[in-house]
């Protein structure tokens, strides 16, 4: 299921427009987490999730790093690879914010069984700054075995 978001929100990042494909993978991501949150019968209204996704994925890459990119869009011969960048970078934020929602989901579902959850109940599990962790740490996991795999790509040709 997080593939399939995540090849969205790619999809979506390699518009050449700049400065629009953040926003329009915010949607993209928050339709994830609903998701996800269905998947283990967790009922969470649509702000939460936009709470939850900005929340986690916020903190993914910095304001001046998007910016790079979107300016780079507007640069002959530099669009190409930005838009690619930015594809794989949204990808890649995409499917850690999944990962990471699904560890939570898996903990709180046991208490939203009946009541939806609150990004208050959210905190209670994990506090933003431990989700933001594990983010980190998952995109740097995804990061590094990509490099891996390009490496090994290289090697062998």
């Amino acid at each position: 299921m997080v593939a399939s978001y995540t090849a969205s929100a790619a999809a979506l990042a390699a518009v050449p427009v700049p400065f629009a494909s953040r926003a329009l993978c915010v949607p993209v991501q928050v339709a994830m987490v609903l998701s996800i949150a269905k998947v283990y019968r967790v009922a969470m209204s649509k702000k939460t999730a936009i709470h939850l996704s900005l929340s986690i994925a916020g903190s993914g890459m910095s304001v001046p790093a998007y910016m790079t990119l979107d300016w780079l869009k507007l640069v002959p011969g530099f669009n190409v690879p930005a838009v690619a960048a930015e594809a794989a970078l949204l990808g890649t934020i995409t499917t850690a914010l999944g990962w990471v929602a699904t560890q939570l989901l898996r903990e709180v579902r046991s208490k939203a069984v009946l009541n939806e959850v609150k990004p208050e109940e959210l905190a209670q599990i994990m506090d933003v700054n431990q989700l933001q962790q594990m983010f980190r740490t998952r995109l740097r996991d995804l990061r590094t075995a990509g490099a891996s795999s390009d490496q090994s790509l290289s090697s062998s040709a």
